[in-house]
């Protein structure tokens, strides 16, 4: 990728690849260097699917674009699928102080599970 001579072809045929294999950063830097706006589009709507915000947010800045719609729809997706951070991260960049209020209440909600476990989250045995 960092090679002077990689083409914009080769760099595309290698997002193309990551891209397929699941690598998805991996692809967004590929297209990237390739300024490949429909490969990037791709991996938006990935990670749209997935409430991926980092991934969204990595993509985008490939393509410079605001992505407002796509943001909404990953933010109500993430918290669809539990993934709260995203969710959160979603709508701060949105500026939805509720939307992001209901994703941290659910996160601390969580970690308020968490803190009545055991110390580091492993099992104990009986006897201990």
């Amino acid at each position: 990728m960092y090679a002077t001579g990689t083409t914009e072809t080769e760099a595309r045929a290698w997002g193309d690849k990551y891209l397929e294999a699941g690598r998805f950063h991996d692809a967004v830097a590929f297209y990237t260097k390739a300024g490949y706006q429909q490969g990037l589009a791709r991996v938006i709507e990935m990670a749209v699917e997935a409430g991926d915000f980092q991934l969204l947010e990595e993509a985008a800045g490939g393509m410079g674009e605001e992505l407002h719609q796509e943001i909404q729809r990953l933010a109500r997706r993430a918290e669809q699928l539990g993934r709260w951070c995203d969710a959160q991260r979603a709508y701060a960049y949105l500026g939805d102080d509720l939307g992001r209020r209901r994703a941290r209440e659910a996160i601390e909600g969580l970690l308020g599970k968490r803190g009545e476990a055991d110390p580091g989250g492993q099992a104990q045995g009986e006897g201990l």
